[in-house]
């Protein structure tokens, strides 16, 4: 497919060999074509060929795809990189093999950063649709929505993708908080607790428990003011309780949570925010006492009387 037209073909050895490994990833999801295309490009631009139309046909013949959707493929993934270096987020956290899906979470990017970027990595870990990505692209354009009510939908698009971020990081590194063989679950919804939280059991005794905290800087007034002081009731119910930040939490928010727990001197209160699938502790609980049924007959309560 080369020597027809390059001259000393061993001197483009390297271009020769990026077009035999295109031809070979053209089986393969569409990013791997996009960064097979990638080199292949690299390798003709060295050699000052960039944009010769000869080039773009020899693309076309070893992937079997017309060069528009190979420049589709080829943008996108560049700006995947870009959103990557911009982010913090690895590249591969943020691919995903439906093609369409990516373009139109991109496509979110750029008019809703937190929301693009939110919608990357719930296709990457299966949480989100196309149908899904396309309805929250609709909404960021504006449609004939109300702008309170675009904005609300795409807030609890993203406090459902950092809620199970931080779920994901409690399967990942629970032990962190409440050491090795605990179970940690879903606490179902009790009166005057709604608070999305979790139960550690050891040896089918309570050990602890925690509540997924997702402040948006976004939001007007201040959340921590309107979960605190059900949380620290509820965690003198238990040993050891942990206010549980999602990735995306507001700084500030977190900070005066920890400022508030030492207040009150919730000594048995955890301060903690997830990184990745992993916590980081920002306040260490001291276990107030031995686990009793105390816990137990609250929740009993609590789950009758909803």
């Amino acid at each position: 497919m080369v020597d027809g037209w390059f001259p000393g073909k061993e001197q483009f050895d390297p271009l020769v060999a990026s077009i035999a490994r295109l031809e070979d990833d053209a089986s393969k999801p569409w990013s791997d074509i996009a960064g097979g295309l990638e080199r292949m490009l690299d390798h003709a631009r060295r050699q000052g060929w960039e944009g010769d139309s000869r080039v773009r046909k020899m693309a076309e013949d070893a992937t079997r795809l017309s060069w528009g959707v190979l420049a589709r493929y080829l943008s996108v993934f560049r700006r995947l990189g870009a959103v990557s270096e911009r982010e913090g987020v690895p590249a591969d956290q943020l691919i995903s093999e439906g093609f369409n899906g990516v373009e139109a979470a991109i496509r979110l990017y750029d008019r809703d950063r937190t929301a693009g970027l939110t919608a990357l990595k719930d296709l990457h870990h299966g949480r989100q649709t196309l149908a899904g990505v396309r309805r929250d692209l609709e909404l960021a354009r504006g449609g004939s929505a109300d702008g309170a009510i675009v904005a609300k939908s795409l807030l609890l698009r993203k406090r459902k993708g950092e809620i199970q971020e931080v779920e994901i990081a409690l399967k990942e590194d629970g032990a962190t908080l409440f050491g090795e063989r605990c179970t940690l679950v879903r606490r179902p919804p009790l009166g005057f607790f709604k608070q999305i939280g979790v139960e550690a059991r050891r040896d089918e005794l309570i050990i602890g428990g925690a509540n997924i905290l997702t402040p948006d800087a976004a939001l007007k007034g201040d959340p921590i003011e309107a979960v605190l002081p059900a949380a620290l009731l509820l965690a003198t119910y238990v040993p050891v309780f942990f206010l549980l930040f999602s990735p995306g939490a507001d700084p500030q928010a977190v900070a005066r949570a920890k400022t508030a727990v030492q207040n009150f001197e919730a000594e048995n209160v955890g301060v903690a925010t997830t990184v990745g699938s992993k916590f980081q502790i920002l306040r260490h609980p001291k276990p107030r006492r031995p686990s009793d049924p105390g816990y137990e007959k609250l929740r009993d309560r609590l789950l009758e009387g909803r």
